[in-house]
């Protein structure tokens, strides 16, 4: 449940902080991505039945710094903002592909 927490967390930070500017699409994108992923992960069954810590690392922190990434890239000084975003939806994307092939075969 933390993971919902700090996700709007973040979603608040970036509309505080970005109140004036125009909103991007890629972020709302991002933010829906990541509405349908926390679903899938603590909602659909089933659930892995054993706790580990490489898994919580997996799919809860890496999911969240892809997804600051997406929100702010500009933290990232030693890439363009273009190479961060893409960085963060390769995250996301690949965290979810193998949440699902977990949660369909595996589990």
């Amino acid at each position: 449940m933390i993971e919902i927490t700090v996700a709007s967390a973040l979603i608040v930070l970036y509309l505080v902080l970005n109140r004036e500017d125009v909103y991007e699409v890629q972020v709302a994108y991002a933010s829906a991505f990541m509405v349908i992923y926390l679903a899938i992960y603590l909602y659909v069954p089933p659930k892995l039945g054993i706790t580990a810590t490489h898994l919580g690392q997996v799919f809860g922190f890496v999911p969240t710094v892809s997804f600051g990434a997406i929100l702010f890239p500009e933290l990232n000084v030693r890439f363009p903002v273009g190479v961060t975003r893409f960085c963060g939806w390769l995250g996301l994307v690949v965290v979810f592909s193998i949440l699902c092939v977990l949660k369909v075969f595996v589990w």
